[in-house]
């Protein structure tokens, strides 16, 4: 059964080369997209490149930003250079070069078997009052918003920064009609949920199509707030799996995805962005139901990642 692994990287080259190791295996075919911020020689694309057999670095260098149609057209990309060489993929799983399997790579191909054609996606179904209604609801302008969070850390002194852009975001919106309804003339029912996940080939050849064609419903994804986790659930509920995806209540966040983070416990405020995980989160992990957890980072601790390594190859502790 062979699957296409698509991973979104834009920094610390070793430990993408570590996470390419661990995965190295027969039945996976690695893609990889290095972010066009990412600053790296030649002798360092060629370190990444040759770290497996299995592994293509796409040409195509795009630079990612959270929130925006950048991750959509990143994700596309490497799924389009994963199909010009085989269009027979079972599944396609997206990580971040700071994921990394927590379970044995045997038990995840047992996993991706067993499931098989199943849409893993962490999918939630808009409504007026939940999360997901929010980010369809103004054409949001993209830069701005980016500059002003580079320039200014300070909440109340970023949302003084904002005042003028939301005045200009409700004018366009009127305009030019929010993404919410340009999509609701499509018919088109709307979903959300975590960015990271595991679909069959047909749902992401469909949104290949999608995207190359341009469609009314791209472009109105194109311009609203989080499209990374909104984009791919909408398609995959468009599709002929939608039955055998697991929905969750409109009220609910649950991260029903195979990707686990680590986003908030009853020590930490929740700030939007997942923790860096630790050592002393590994039996934690080594007892959850997910393939994969997120996000890691070898610089702050490494330590996490040689335990993970013995536990997924067998080794005795």
């Amino acid at each position: 059964m062979q699957n296409a692994i698509l991973i979104i990287a834009h920094k610390n080259k070793e430990q993408l080369i570590r996470l390419i190791k661990i995965l190295n295996d027969k039945d996976f075919d690695i893609y990889i997209h290095l972010d066009k911020k990412w600053k790296l020689s030649l002798e360092e694309i060629n370190d990444i490149k040759f770290s497996s057999s299995n592994v293509k670095i796409i040409n195509k260098r795009i630079s990612g930003f959270l929130d925006t149609w950048s991750l959509c057209q990143i994700t596309i990309e490497l799924a389009k250079e994963a199909f010009k060489k085989n269009k027979n993929y079972h599944y396609f799983l997206l990580l971040s070069g700071q994921d990394y399997p927590i379970k044995p790579i045997k038990d995840i191909k047992k996993y991706l078997k067993n499931v098989y054609p199943k849409p893993i996606i962490d999918c939630t179904p808009m409504t007026k009052e939940n999360w997901i209604y929010s980010g369809f609801r103004w054409i949001r302008i993209h830069p701005y918003y980016r500059f002003v969070e580079k320039i200014s850390k300070n909440k109340i002194c970023r949302k003084v920064l904002l005042l003028p852009i939301y005045f200009i975001q409700v004018i366009i919106t009127f305009i030019l009609q929010s993404p919410y309804k340009r999509l609701s003339r499509e018919n088109c029912s709307l979903y959300g949920g975590s960015a990271w996940w595991i679909l069959p080939n047909e749902i992401v050849g469909n949104c290949i199509k999608e995207v190359e064609n341009n469609t009314k419903i791209v472009r109105a994804f194109k311009l609203k707030n989080t499209p990374e986790e909104t984009f791919f659930q909408t398609m995959a509920m468009r599709s002929k799996y939608k039955e055998m995806i697991d929905l969750n209540a409109p009220d609910e966040i649950l991260q029903n995805c195979m990707t686990y983070a680590y986003f908030f416990d009853d020590e930490h405020e929740p700030t939007g962005h997942p923790y860096i995980l630790n050592i002393n989160n590994l039996e934690m992990l080594k007892n959850r139901k997910e393939l994969f957890a997120r996000k890691f980072d070898e610089k702050i601790d490494s330590k996490i990642l040689d335990q993970l390594d013995n536990y997924i190859k067998g080794v005795p502790r």
